[in-house]
């Protein structure tokens, strides 16, 4: 009986220290940087996630740009870029961070190739944390508006985790988010599973080089979770194991 209780108590120990990800918090970036956020500079760093029930996380956010290769397509690294600005946008109410390679100017008032106001195919977000956190899903801002046509019939965007460009997530705006398919709002990604991740690089795509004006978007949150946090079932069967030794332990003392 001792050895079983022994093993009872090492396998519940395991679990709950080999952790599995806590419920997801919502990190809204509007709610962390402020509605008024703007970073010229292209870098803002060290922001504590504490408010958002992650304890002793931060976050750190890199926004830059490129030129050379075009329109960003799937396995492209395009390296750290060229700094660019970040820039909260407020559009039909919600607010999302964007990147910029000009000054700021209101929404929908984009001219071609500039890259103003949301992340265009020659753009990049880069979200950082100082230590590993589960990703579950990320939320989009409404900037998924522009008409569908023969040479960009979606709009789509791409999300690389921990660097590996070799196999980014593929995302595309719904027929709702196009200008005559609805009104465009919120969308959110989830993931088949949450991923153990400590960066996100946020790019777009484009159909047709140069246009990058086509496939756009904003980026309002994510949600992650702190890792190796155990689950409540965890934390009840290795309660209940030591118990159960407890239990047996005195028993067998008034035995004696």
């Amino acid at each position: 009986m001792a050895r079983t209780l022994r093993i009872l108590l090492l396998a519940a120990l395991a679990v709950v220290l080999g952790g599995s990800p806590a419920r997801a918090a919502y990190v809204e970036f509007a709610s962390l940087l402020g509605t008024g956020f703007s970073a010229p500079s292209g870098v803002s760093t060290g922001h504590a996630l504490n408010g958002f029930g992650l304890t002793g996380i931060t976050a750190d956010f890199y926004g830059f740009s490129w030129y050379s290769a075009g329109s960003w397509n799937s396995g492209y690294n395009p390296g750290a870029g060229t700094p660019a600005r970040l820039q909260m946008v407020q559009y039909r109410g919600d607010y999302g961070l964007g990147v910029g390679v000009q000054p700021n100017n209101p929404p929908l008032n984009n001219l071609p190739a500039t890259g103003v106001n949301e992340i265009d195919a020659r753009e990049g977000l880069l979200l950082s944390f100082n230590q590993p956190v589960y990703l579950s899903s990320f939320t989009l801002g409404n900037f998924f508006n522009d008409t569908s046509s023969s040479s960009n019939p979606s709009e789509t965007g791409w999300v690389v985790l921990d660097g590996n460009y070799a196999a980014p997530i593929n995302f595309t705006a719904p027929a709702t988010q196009l200008v005559g398919g609805g009104t465009p709002g919120t969308y959110v990604v989830t993931l088949p599973t949450p991923v153990l991740v400590t960066s996100i690089a946020f790019f777009a795509s484009d159909r047709t080089p140069g246009a990058s004006w086509s496939s756009d978007y904003l980026v309002r949150g994510v949600d992650v979770a702190a890792a190796g946090t155990p689950e409540p079932a965890s934390l009840l069967l290795f309660g209940s194991a030591t118990g159960v030794a407890a239990w047996m332990s005195r028993r067998r003392r008034r035995a004696a």
